[in-house]
């Protein structure tokens, strides 16, 4: 499982080994912002639910499509994210990659 922490002015602050590796392609995201690390999340009712979590706190489940990390010819992947807020006002993003499960989906 990856995961992230973002500071409440958007900062990814950590990186585990786990999210370098399956979903940054080996980078550290230390210092960039979610919307770049993740762009999935960048805009529309995705950005709005983890706006809403840094707002009121309820953590949020998404599934969005990711590319970054992969090889070209693999497409983006169907990442599962789940979204919390830290009492630091911090938040902690964990994901896992549920590209099998959505083809599994898809043609059955």
């Amino acid at each position: 499982v990856g995961v992230l922490c973002v500071s409440p002015e958007w900062q990814v602050t950590f990186a585990n080994a786990a999210w370098r590796t399956s979903f940054g392609g080996g980078a550290d995201p230390v210092g960039a912002s979610l919307w770049t690390v993740l762009p999935g999340l960048a805009g529309g009712a995705a950005e709005e639910a983890v706006r809403g979590v840094l707002r009121d706190g309820r953590p949020r489940a998404l599934r969005v499509e990711h590319r970054a990390g992969r090889p070209d010819d693999r497409g983006a992947a169907t990442v599962d994210v789940r979204v919390q807020r830290a009492p630091s006002r911090a938040l902690v993003l964990t994901a896992r990659d549920a590209s099998a499960e959505r083809r599994l989906e898809r043609d059955h």
